[in-house]
């Protein structure tokens, strides 16, 4: 077992680190704790959903789970202070969490607006707040936002989201200047089509037509992105710091790869 266990690390840097991940209770996010697990990691789960699965992969009690909405910034830090008087420190903090309106922008309502900006913009900005104010106390830290290839490439009808994600990529930008001072290094990830069951249905739905912009020709996984996202948290990375790393496939590089503009009677 101990073996298997070994052969998983990609990184030995990560081992012992203590990792924060928000909206961890599925999807990529429950893909970033089991990876950073195998890595050796003590990872801190905070999402506002159950997660039976965690006390599967909790057996030596070495992780913690914080059943709590990000926007709850007092809980978490009353959570971090009991956590430093232990003299313990966070090493990386990743802001996963998010949440989707589908709606087309003249049908969105003021809750509409106040509901993801308040989730996707304002509950990160303060939670990487609170722990940049820890992290510069204990010598650095790293912290990951999980942006999105609809802050480059808004989509129809979740314009309210794809506005919310282009906050983040210039909130990646700004923090890790700031912050650079302290040791603290930001940066941020844009996931493509990646699937999970939120992505399902619309794959289901209409999976032939999205794979004519991926230049890969496929979908990509779950544990895909967890490798990207341990990479930045890696030492592999400590030359980075207010970067994207794009993990779509080839989404980004030409505009519709596989149909192009000319027909095939007139490409011949």
């Amino acid at each position: 077992m101990k073996t298997q266990e070994k052969k998983s690390v990609i990184y030995p840097d990560l081992c012992d680190k203590i990792v924060v991940i928000t909206g961890g209770g599925q999807g990529i996010g429950k893909g970033l704790v089991t990876s950073f697990i195998n890595q050796g990691c003590a990872v801190v789960v905070i999402t506002r959903s159950d997660a039976p699965w965690f006390d599967d992969i909790n057996h030596d009690n070495k992780h913690a789970f914080i059943k709590s909405d990000i926007r709850d910034t007092a809980s978490i830090a009353s959570w971090l202070e009991e956590h430093e008087k232990k003299g313990k420190k966070i090493d990386v903090l990743i802001n996963n969490a998010a949440t989707i309106v589908r709606r087309p922008l003249v049908d969105c309502s003021e809750d509409d607006w106040n509901n993801i900006m308040d989730v996707n913009c304002k509950a990160t900005f303060f939670l990487s707040q609170l722990f940049a104010k820890h992290m510069m106390k204990n010598g650095g830290g790293n912290i990951i936002h999980a942006a999105s290839f609809a802050a480059k490439m808004p989509s129809m009808p979740y314009s309210l989201y794809s506005a919310s994600k282009s906050v983040i990529a210039s909130f990646t930008r700004s923090m890790s200047a700031e912050w650079a001072p302290h040791n603290i290094r930001v940066n941020s990830f844009s996931p493509g089509v990646i699937e999970t069951q939120m992505t399902k249905p619309a794959i289901d739905n209409n999976g032939e037509k999205m794979l004519q912009d991926i230049s890969l020709q496929r979908f990509g996984n779950v544990d895909e992105v967890a490798k990207a996202v341990m990479f930045l948290a890696s030492e592999a990375s400590s030359y980075i710091t207010g970067a994207d790393i794009d993990i779509s496939g080839g989404k980004f590089s030409i505009q519709n790869p596989h149909a192009p503009w000319n027909n095939k009677k007139d490409s011949q």
